[in-house]
């Protein structure tokens, strides 16, 4: 499966989150963000094992983009499905299983743009595509 090629509306949904979280809060940095997926894959992938979650802690900064991130998530998918399905409106919707990699994906960005552009490589490069 190629994440990108398969579900680029949705990263890009995701990435709408950060931006917006960005944009309305300058004081982020790229750690922040990449906690925040840190912790909702974690989370996600507790979920998708049946297993009990477990309270979120985090930073204040990173707990907003956590927020913002697990919302568009939830928009995009339906934990109760086993495939991609579409709603009323013509959106599809992914299982948990899907968007976990599709998280994977962002946070694999956003360690990449960190390390090679510093403490906002990740943030200034999605920002002028959404």
């Amino acid at each position: 499966m190629n994440v990108v090629n398969d579900h680029l509306d949705i990263l890009q949904n995701i990435e709408f989150a950060i931006v917006a979280m960005y944009k309305a809060r300058p004081e982020l940095r790229d750690p922040d963000v990449i906690l925040a997926l840190e912790k909702l894959i974690a989370q996600y992938t507790r979920e998708k094992k049946k297993l009990p979650t477990l309270p979120v802690t985090l930073p204040e900064k990173s707990m907003v983009v956590f927020q913002a991130i697990r919302e568009a998530c939830e928009l995009r998918m339906d934990k109760n499905a086993t495939d991609m399905v579409s709603d009323e409106s013509g959106l599809y919707r992914l299982p948990l299983r899907l968007m976990i990699p599709c998280l994977d994906r962002l946070l694999k960005s956003a360690n990449n743009w960190y390390k090679r552009d510093g403490q906002r490589g990740y943030l200034t490069f999605i920002s002028p595509f959404i």
